[in-house]
């Protein structure tokens, strides 16, 4: 691709998914419809004068869009000028210094990264939003983002006090 193209493609993220996805009954198509009680996401990078491009569609477990929420807030409070990797349960992040960062899940051995950092924060509202749904997560799950709330902020604080010097 050259350059006169990259600067054409368009990227959005869409709450949804896109392909297929094992259901009760049985393998069923979803095109840009949440799949219930999951948090999806489709990523889609386009040349509007093709229509032609690349996109990726990934549903996250609650726990992993919990711990993915984690990372994105914790790299939120302590941005740095220096690469930062920043990781909670199995999700690991490099910061928003540099490149973009990759998201990963260690064992499950998925990656992805966007091509705006803005659609970092447009994640995060997604996961949020999905998170604070009454009927979303379970009492164990809530308890867990709390528990994550608590170190994060304290952590932060940490890093806070620490570059005052």
């Amino acid at each position: 691709m050259d350059n006169k193209n990259l600067l054409t493609i368009k990227p959005a993220i869409q709450k949804g998914f896109e392909g297929y996805a094992k259901t009760d009954e049985g393998i069923k198509f979803y095109g840009y419809v949440p799949i219930e009680k999951t948090c999806c996401i489709t990523y889609n990078m386009k040349n509007p004068s093709t229509d032609k491009g690349a996109s990726f569609s990934i549903s996250f477990s609650n726990k992993d869009a919990i711990h993915i929420e984690n990372v994105l807030k914790l790299e939120i409070g302590t941005r740095r000028p220096i690469s930062e990797i920043y990781h909670s349960g199995d999700i690991y992040m490099t910061c928003l210094v540099g490149s973009h960062p990759v998201i990963s899940h260690a064992e499950k051995r998925y990656s992805f990264s966007f091509a705006k950092n803005e659609d970092y924060d447009e994640l995060l509202a997604l996961l949020s939003e999905y998170l604070e749904r009454q009927d979303t997560i379970s009492k164990e799950e809530k308890k867990l983002r709390e528990d994550l709330r608590k170190e994060r902020e304290a952590y932060i604080e940490n890093y806070r006090k620490k570059r005052k010097f």
